[in-house]
């Protein structure tokens, strides 16, 4: 079973980033989401989720760091973290993992 987040992607390709780019829906009291994937439970927390988000999209750690007004460091960390929840070894595998399990199926018919 695997779970999807429903997420805004208006002016994703727009270097003038919008507000609406990572508003993720969940409740405000929710820090994580839980995603199955191959069996696994992955808890991925907004933040990493927003981290990994713009990385699929071919942001810099320091891209994304001036857009969440966080340090390049800290960006780094949640990264960091992301591939050891989801055991992958670099940034390649770790974009892959969001377009394949995070960001929503489009069908085309």
């Amino acid at each position: 079973m695997e779970s999807y987040v429903s997420i805004s992607d208006e002016n994703i390709f727009n270097s003038n980033f919008s507000s609406n780019l990572l508003k993720i829906n969940t409740p405000k009291n929710q820090k994580t989401k839980s995603f199955v994937i191959k069996g696994k439970t992955i808890s991925i927390s907004n933040r990493e989720f927003q981290c990994i988000k713009l990385l699929a999209h071919g942001k810099r750690a320091k891209e994304i760091a001036r857009y969440l007004k966080i340090s390049h460091r800290t960006v780094e960390c949640y990264l960091e973290f992301l591939r050891e929840k989801t055991d992958c070894d670099y940034h390649e595998k770790l974009v892959d993992f969001y377009w394949t399990f995070l960001e929503p199926k489009i069908i085309d018919i």
